[in-house]
């Protein structure tokens, strides 16, 4: 994926199953936007990525606002917050902020290997 220096940048087809907007800043979170444009890749014609610099775009901060956002954030399929199982069992993750802060890629991971096998 190329990177742009602000706005917006997608990958993947428009009817995809799975639909992961990211909404940060570039600056310092470049790594998270990779992460979720790698499921493209992954998950050929199943994902959508869509990447929102609303620090560095009016119209990115739009879409920013009209999701309800206040930070960094990723919406798959339009949601934020998931219940996720795994080894350690049952709990709830929300992708807000950053990586390794709220969430971990290994949530995003799962979250999406969810998604795609709905």
């Amino acid at each position: 994926m190329e990177m742009v220096d602000a706005g917006t940048t997608s990958a993947g087809p428009d009817d995809a199953k799975v639909v992961i907007q990211a909404f940060y800043p570039r600056t310092d979170h470049g790594h998270i936007i990779e992460a979720v444009f790698a499921y493209v890749d992954k998950y050929p014609g199943k994902v959508r990525a869509e990447y929102y610099d609303w620090a560095g775009s009016a119209e990115a901060r739009q879409v920013w606002r009209d999701n309800g956002l206040s930070c960094g954030a990723i919406l798959i399929n339009g949601k934020q917050t998931f219940d996720i199982k795994d080894e350690a069992g049952s709990r709830q993750v929300t992708f807000m902020m950053a990586m390794d802060g709220e969430w971990t890629k290994a949530d995003l991971d799962a979250v999406v290997l969810q998604a795609v096998n709905e």
